[in-house]
């Protein structure tokens, strides 16, 4: 008897997590939830153009915008428009930082200000909207980006101490722009040597000699690689 009750209310409640289980499903599948999810699919594939229109399209067929979900659609069309660099993009960017000034999105909102601003070689504006940005809240790749156009700014405002130390964070990656970022680091070290000479300083400081190393393997790289080029064509 007591086994047969066991049995019984254990069918119960496997019944139970079968229907939640299958509304859950249903749900996941089902419009609006369907749209997202296809929008948040085609966004981690770069298709941008595509990914925005989904995600506008979830707006209408959830327009409570109290909704996270419909918070991240909107964070995810400002990315999606500063990408594909659409005139609305600044715009986009700036109605969710009003409409959404405690999201968690924030730090990122604010990188894609700042690099709508670096495209346009606003620079100024690029460090306004950089010291928005937490960098420890970004992914590796972000952050090699930040520290990269931060210094590239700061370099062309003359700040090149705040270059060095930009071009440090990212010299030592893997990213891609590590080799620019170190190529900017010789120059500016070049630049202050130059600096250092019109200043009629006779002993060369660790720093200058640190950057005329630098510059001659910079310069011992190209030669190398433009001979391995010339003598693939030769081959050829």
């Amino acid at each position: 008897m007591k086994k047969t009750t066991v049995i019984t209310a254990l069918s119960f409640v496997f019944l139970f997590i079968g229907i939640q289980l299958y509304a859950q499903e249903s749900i996941y599948f089902d419009p609006p939830q369907k749209t997202y999810r296809e929008a948040l699919n085609l966004f981690d594939q770069a298709n941008y153009g595509a990914s925005r229109q989904l995600f506008e399209k979830f707006q209408t067929e959830k327009p409570d915008k109290s909704n996270t979900f419909h918070e991240n659609a909107n964070y995810y069309i400002a990315v999606c428009a500063v990408q594909l660099n659409s005139p609305d993009a600044a715009s986009q960017v700036q109605q969710f930082a009003s409409e959404y000034p405690e999201s968690a999105w924030m730090p990122s909102i604010n990188f894609e200000l700042g690099k709508l601003y670096y495209a346009k070689n606003q620079y100024r504006q690029t460090l306004e909207a950089f010291k928005n940005v937490n960098p420890k809240q970004l992914n590796a790749d972000q952050k090699a980006e930040y520290y990269y156009k931060k210094g590239y700014c700061q370099m062309n405002i003359n700040q090149y101490d705040g270059a060095l130390a930009s071009f440090s964070q990212v010299t030592k990656t893997k990213s891609n722009y590590s080799n620019p970022a170190y190529y900017y680091s010789a120059h500016i070290q070049y630049q202050k040597r130059i600096m250092t000479k019109h200043l009629s300083v006779s002993k060369p400081s660790k720093m200058i000699r640190d950057t005329e190393n630098m510059l001659r393997i910079i310069l011992s790289t190209f030669i190398t690689k433009q001979e391995n080029t010339s003598k693939l064509l030769m081959k050829d």
